[in-house]
């Protein structure tokens, strides 16, 4: 009878070590699994900043190019004007030299 008792022991304790080490690893694969989920939310994180990143600067890039685009139409205008008034002014000078010259000859 004590023989079996012993064995019956050992057979408990050899179960109870098996349980503790399967705990063990259970417990272990779970923060294995937790760190691989943070690792991933991390770098879930890091790419939607660096989307946010990129967006803003298309939007910057954007109301640059308008900026550009804006000031070169004002410069092509405003030089047209100057050349428009500067031709006027030229004629204007012209016909005022015409003028005084055929005046001069009457």
């Amino acid at each position: 009878a004590t023989t079996i008792i012993n064995t019956a022991t050992t057979i408990i304790n050899t179960a109870t070590t098996i349980i503790n080490t399967t705990t063990t690893i259970i417990n272990t694969a779970t923060t294995i699994i937790n760190t691989a989920t943070t690792i991933i939310n991390t770098a879930n994180t890091i790419i939607n900043t660096a989307t946010t990143i990129i967006n803003t600067t298309t939007t910057i890039i954007n109301t640059a190019t308008t900026i550009i685009n804006t000031a070169t139409t004002i410069i092509n205008t405003t030089m047209i004007n100057t050349t428009y008034n500067n031709i006027y002014r030229v004629l204007h000078m012209t016909r005022y030299r015409v003028l005084q010259k055929i005046l001069h000859k009457i």
